[in-house]
């Protein structure tokens, strides 16, 4: 099995991975298509489907973990899984995630006491406000920083306080 950091161009790979984006599209000629974007504990990467879409569209969904066997290639700068067959893997999606490094309760912690720092009063009530909202709280510790950087849940939660 290949995780995702190991990858690498014109290598045959064959592991599970959790899709966290699937997209049908088309060529400029019209043929179908399916654009994924693969994840495991150690990274993500792009793939395509080319061939077989029709069969291998009905077999997995966005959010599933699958086995796949594919080739790696390069697309521009970037590394992209050229996907041969794939199909449902007995696995939970949840564990094939990146994820944060530290307890997501321990850096919540640290964004309150850092929020209490503050001595500018019109600042400490601006960052209070964002930290007394549970909403933007529960975001903090579901989004990921950006699709580069801290690109797991919680990542823009651990980026921003460091």
């Amino acid at each position: 099995m290949s995780s995702i950091a190991e990858l690498t161009e014109d290598r045959v790979v064959e592991g599970v991975y959790a899709v966290a984006r699937k997209q049908r599209l088309r060529t400029k000629k019209g043929a179908a298509y399916l654009s994924l974007e693969l994840v495991d504990a150690t990274g993500r990467i792009d793939a395509r489907v080319w061939n077989d879409v029709e069969l291998l569209d009905t077999r997995f969904a966005e959010g599933d973990a699958v086995r796949v066997l594919g080739r790696v290639s390069r697309f521009g700068e970037r590394l992209q899984l050229e996907v041969r067959s794939v199909e449902a893997a007995d696995a939970d999606p949840a564990e094939l995630t990146p994820g944060l490094r530290r307890d997501a309760d321990e850096l919540d912690g640290f964004l309150e006491f850092l929020a209490a720092e503050i001595s500018h009063a019109g600042l400490a009530d601006a960052v209070g406000r964002f930290v007394g909202d549970g909403q933007l709280r529960a975001a903090l510790r579901s989004l990921p920083a950006s699709e580069t950087h801290h690109s797991y849940a919680g990542g823009l939660l651990e980026h921003t306080v460091g």
